[in-house]
């Protein structure tokens, strides 16, 4: 059994608790979540699954603005919504850069049907460079939605989950941990 945990006391969305979708024919993931005595906050439980992940290796342009640092990124029917994630790598697959501020896992802010901006790691210099992307839909735990208690349960789903992580949505104090146990 495979246990891993992230803690979470901002608004924010926790990084993605990756799992290991080889086993997916005897695939059971649990989880819970525990709450800091005295905490004050509303979170979900996301995850994603593989019959969301969209075209494994896109091929992507990023123009990269300046003050405020901002990504654009044109992909031609990304099918993705706001607060969607991508991971982002690759860039020097073209220019041989490496664009470290570009890379890694963001969510998304949907402009049209063929572009989504994100936020980079750290301030960039005005570019536009190629790149290649992963890009998947979240989905919300049917069960554990604007909670602001202990959860206990497991993931049902159509498909094989690819990750799990907390999305919360409130918070004045404290802090929030999501465990997640994968057998088999």
């Amino acid at each position: 059994m495979k246990q891993q945990e992230v803690t979470v006391s901002s608004v924010t969305q926790s990084p993605w608790l990756w799992v290991d979708s080889r086993r997916a024919t005897d695939q059971m993931i649990s989880f819970n979540t525990s709450i800091e005595l005295g905490s004050t906050l509303v979170y979900d439980v996301e995850y994603t699954i593989d019959e969301n992940t969209k075209e494994r290796w896109n091929n992507i342009s990023i123009a990269a603005t300046t003050g405020p640092d901002l990504a654009t990124v044109t992909q031609v029917s990304h099918g993705l919504k706001t607060g969607d994630s991508v991971i982002v790598f690759d860039s020097g697959y073209v220019n041989h850069s490496p664009d470290a501020p570009l890379h890694g896992t963001f969510n998304v802010t949907v402009t049209d049907a063929d572009t989504y901006t994100y936020n980079p790691l750290s301030t960039v210099a005005a570019q536009t460079i190629k790149a290649r992307a992963i890009s998947f839909n979240t989905l919300d735990h049917p069960d554990v939605a604007a909670e602001s208690t202990a959860q206990t349960g497991t993931f049902d789903a159509t498909g094989v989950i690819n990750g799990v992580r907390l999305n919360v949505t409130a918070y004045t104090d404290g802090n929030v941990t999501l465990k997640v146990l994968q057998n088999g």
